[in-house]
């Protein structure tokens, strides 16, 4: 039994009774007079992340950002997202990326490419599964 359950008088043979009390008065979870303890000392997930992984955020808004720039019609390879002004798949780079070819051959290959762009071409490889 918690601390907070003890504070507040919740033992094992009342926790059904409270609970069913609670559910036939039709009280709001969030408007309850006490909330649970672990609701009153939680951090929203987003913040902790930030908090504990600064440069991680910055990532994935650079990823958020360089996924807007990706093009997606049905007229170019059925819908399926490219690298703008060309018919090169993001799937196709990712794909390779992931195979274990090395970003500098990926490169090579396509010249148009930056190291950033098969880095990315990779996470959005593991985000978003093929159809």
């Amino acid at each position: 039994m918690s601390v907070v359950a003890k504070e507040y008088g919740v033992t094992e043979a009342t926790r059904p009774r409270l609970w069913r009390k609670r559910r036939q008065e039709a009280t709001p979870y969030r408007e309850c007079a006490h909330p649970p303890a672990f609701e009153r000392d939680t951090v929203p997930l987003n913040d902790l992340l930030t908090e504990l992984f600064p440069a991680q955020e910055a990532v994935m808004t650079d990823f958020d950002q360089w996924k807007s720039t990706l093009v997606m019609r049905a007229d170019i390879l059925g819908g399926e997202a490219v690298f703008p002004k060309s018919r090169l798949a993001v799937r196709h780079v990712g794909e390779k990326a992931r195979r274990g070819v090395s970003d500098d051959e990926i490169v090579a290959d396509y010249p148009n490419l930056s190291k950033q762009d098969v880095e990315f071409a990779r996470r959005f490889v593991a985000e978003i599964p093929s159809r």
